[in-house]
This record gives structure tokens, C-alpha cells and sequence, in this order.
């Protein structure tokens, strides 16, 4: 979804700056690119508050990405790029993440309410310590404060109001994710008919598609097969007086015995 060092794509950069999630939801489409499971939390409204969604993890799909725009600001988020929640072959009991502000690199501004200031060209995605970026203007800069430990993660924690239990998280998933409203299945088309054959003469391949009316999500069910061929024709269908005598119909050839 997003790496630091590397530049926003567009999706990202379109969720960072307006919160408009549409482009990041068409980019990470579930069961596409690897991608098991697209998910979407309620947002926190206010300073202080917490959110949870459910997630559906796998033994090929144990990577987590997420990003929550930090509202309001330039283009400034928290989140996690890809962060493996299985470890030598087990899942970890416990993840806790302090995540500190993230800077798409997509504009310019340096306070909570900056007006629109586009950087050009955009800036690899970085982050917002207390020296950096290194301008007095800068809502998060305290040089005179030493940073922070950007990410913990502990086998358990006393203070946090929450952590995860992935085993627990899976045994939830499966057992109520079929009963949350949110699911949303795959729909597809009626297929299509079938295309004529590729050859006249001989074996060829014909084809038909369906389209996918609406895509999954929250755990959702997969789409089928949108595309199928199957092998046609014969080489009977050939016009080839070779194999005429192949044909109970076709001409005789008549024998003669000279004396």
C-alpha cells in the first residue's frame, strides 16, 4: 500500500491529502495482487477515541498494511506498510505499535492547517520526528526533546487500552465474519454465448466471459472465473480431397486389370 522511502502513488497520495479512500479501495482489490482481505475502520472523531475493524488473515496472507489520516493536515498520516504478524511459523499473540506521523511527500505545508502548497516534484514518504522536518514552523518540532521510539512491540502491555490477539482475531473472523452486514460477496454476469471457432479447418479454441457486477470485500467471497475457452472443431471440417476416402460418401476409385 505504502513504503517509506518510496514516493505516494496516487491512491495514497488522494487519501492522505482529502481522506477520499475510493482510489485506495479500486487499487487494493480483495483477491487481486495478493491481496486477501481490503478492510475499512470507522474513523476516530475526535482527539482522544479508538477504533477496531476485523481482519482476515491466512498462512499466504500474514502481511498487514493500513494507513488513518490525521485530520487535519497537509498530507499526514499513522499507519503500518506490511508488517508480518507470523513469525517462525507462528502467529505473534501480541502486537502493540506506537506509530508516529508520516509525511506522504505530496505537499509542502508544515502546520495542522497549512493551505494547499503541492510539492513539486513529490517527495518519498518519510517521517515526522521532532527535528524533521528541521523548520521552526513545523508543528512537531522540539529539537529540544529527544525522539522517541517510533514502534514497541511487547509480549504483553499493561498500560495500552488495546492490543491484538491474532489467534483470537482469526477464531472471531471465522465464526462471525458470515453474520456482519458490511460482507460483500462477488456478483458476476451470466456468461456470455460462446465466440465462433478460432479455425475453420481443424482444432481451434472458442471463448466466453462474464463481468463481475460488485467486487469483495470484508471477507467476502471471491469471484469465479470471469474468462473460459474450450477446444472446437474437427478435421473432418477440412475440404481436403486426400482424406476423401475417409468419407463412406466420397468418390470410389475404380480398379482395372490390364490383359
Amino acid at each position: 500500500m505504502w513504503e517509506e522511502g518510496v514516493n505516494a502513488s496516487k491512491p495514497v497520495k488522494l487519501f492522505a491529502e482529502e481522506g477520499d479512500p475510493k482510489y485506495l479501495d479500486s487499487e487494493s482489490k480483495q483477491g487481486y495482487g495478493g491481496v486477501l482481505d481490503t478492510f475499512t475502520a470507522p474513523p476516530v472523531n475526535s482527539g482522544v477515541g479508538s477504533t477496531s475493524v476485523m481482519v482476515a488473515l491466512d498462512g499466504k496472507h500474514t502481511q498487514l498494511s493500513f494507513m488513518m489520516k490525521i485530520i487535519p493536515s497537509p498530507d499526514w498520516f499513522v499507519g503500518l506498510s506490511s508488517e508480518d504478524l507470523c513469525e517462525s511459523g507462528k502467529w505473534r499473540k501480541h502486537f502493540y505499535a506506537e506509530l508516529r506521523p508520516m509525511d506522504a511527500g505530496t505537499d509542502q505545508g508544515f502546520t495542522f492547517t497549512a493551505p494547499n502548497w503541492p510539492h513539486e516534484p513529490h517527495q518519498p514518504i518519510s517521517e515526522i520526528t521532532n527535528v524533521e522536518p528541521n523548520h521552526p514552523a513545523s508543528s512537531f518540532y522540539y529539537p529540544e526533546y529527544e525522539p522517541q521510539q517510533t514502534l514497541k512491540q511487547r509480549d504483553s502491555c499493561t498500560h495500552c487500552s488495546k492490543f491484538f490477539n491474532i489467534s483470537e482475531l482469526l477464531f472471531l473472523i471465522s465464526t462471525f465474519l458470515p453474520l456482519v452486514s458490511a460482507v460483500t460477496h462477488c456478483e458476476v454476469t451470466e456468461w456470455t454465448e460462446w465466440t465462433p471457432c478460432s479455425q475453420t479447418c481443424g482444432f481451434g479454441k472458442r471463448k466466453r466471459s462474464r463481468d463481475a457486477l460488485s467486487l469483495p470485500s470484508k471477507g467476502g467471497a471471491n469471484c469465479p472465473p470471469l474468462r473460459q475457452e474450450s477446444l472446437c472443431g474437427s478435421m473432418r471440417n477440412c475440404k481436403w480431397n486426400h482424406f476423401s476416402f475417409l468419407n463412406k460418401n466420397g468418390p470410389k476409385r475404380r480398379h482395372s486389370r490390364g490383359h
